[in-house]
């Protein structure tokens, strides 16, 4: 596990399989937020608070993921005391006590969301571990799936490409794409499978 700061409200943790099997904390619990994971993301920012005095208490973060193809985890922490775009106030209720901060549970990015399938097996591979219940739609085009959701999911990363301007896609999808699910597509899938 690597920690740099970056700058007075900015952290970057790397994370590789290795630190995830050091925490008892499988790749598919990492990119859910299972509690394992909130407690070793908590345990590393008391880490980075010890070592670069990185203080977020009663400051608001903002967590972005990203996963390399090697099996590497690069977290970016962002820390304010303004609201970041998109910050529901009415959506963080999570307390670590001794942290004396208020931590958002869903995610701070706006949707909707499409991402990119290149095929059918890696849409279905995702579709079979999928549990998260967020209005999905699917369309091909191009012979590409893309599939529209209306909540960031990360782990939608590992089976696909997250489509840089999504609302520029949703209109070439509509107008020269196919319809395949207009509602619940994850939910018909995982029902086919």
């Amino acid at each position: 596990m690597i920690i740099k700061k970056i700058s007075d409200d900015k952290l970057k943790i790397t994370l590789d399989t290795n630190d995830l099997k050091e925490n008892n904390i499988d790749v598919h619990s990492f990119l859910r937020n299972s509690p394992e994971t909130q407690d070793f993301f908590w345990d590393v920012m008391q880490e980075a608070e010890k070592k670069y005095g990185f203080n977020i208490d009663e400051s608001m973060i903002r967590v972005d993921a990203r996963v390399t193809d090697t099996g590497t985890f690069t977290l970016t922490v962002t820390k304010s005391t303004k609201e970041f775009p998109c910050f529901d106030k009415s959506d963080y209720d999570y307390k670590q006590p001794d942290l004396k901060l208020k931590r958002k549970t869903s995610s701070n990015m706006c949707g909707p969301y499409v991402f990119q399938f290149q095929n059918i097996d890696d849409l279905l591979d995702f579709a079979k571990i999928e549990s998260h219940s967020s209005r999905s739609s699917l369309y091909s085009l191009n012979k590409d799936f893309y599939l529209v959701v209306d909540t960031y999911d990360p782990l939608l990363s590992e089976y696909s490409t997250m489509v840089s301007n999504p609302l520029d896609m949703l209109a070439k999808i509509h107008e020269y794409g196919k319809a395949i699910y207009k509602t619940k597509a994850i939910e018909t899938i995982k029902n086919l499978l």
